[in-house]
């Protein structure tokens, strides 16, 4: 069995991209197709979940790594969280991303082995393989914007 880092380097040579897609969807961002009819939480998630799975069958063949932003959904309560846990009934895939990040494919293997050897790690980039990175002095670049 392949360990993660190695499933995400298969998925990603299938496609030729490491390219992550970020869903980070605004209700103003929406697309008129795809705009609610109402302003409740309902009907806004709806047309959320309908659009990021759009763009999700329409970028399959060429991406593979996804980083849902969860915040976008947790501001419409209950009905965000019901719609940002809906899953498709056959994903492609079971791969994931907590955001986007940018490695050489040799350093980021190196860490992913060391956590993937590790007993007591959780195989979790927040908890893991970022800590494990700045403790061992590694230079790390953060790009913030306020808005």
């Amino acid at each position: 069995m392949q360990n993660a880092a190695d499933r995400l380097a298969s998925a990603i040579a299938a496609v030729g991209n490491p390219t992550a897609m970020g869903l980070d969807t605004q209700r103003s961002h929406l697309p008129a197709e795809f705009a609610p009819k109402d302003g409740s939480a309902q009907e806004i998630c709806a047309c959320i979940l309908r659009y990021n799975r759009a763009l999700l069958e329409g970028m399959h063949d060429l991406i593979r790594v996804v980083k849902v932003q969860a915040a976008y959904y947790e501001m419409y309560g209950l009905p965000g969280i019901t719609a940002f846990s809906e899953k498709p009934k056959e994903p492609k895939s079971n791969l994931a991303s907590m955001g986007i990040y940018v490695f050489s494919w040799n350093k980021l293997r190196q860490y992913l082995n060391a956590d993937e050897q590790d007993p007591h790690a959780q195989n979790d980039f927040g908890k893991n393989l970022l800590p494990a990175m700045l403790n061992a002095g590694e230079t790390m670049v953060a790009c913030l914007r306020a808005s």
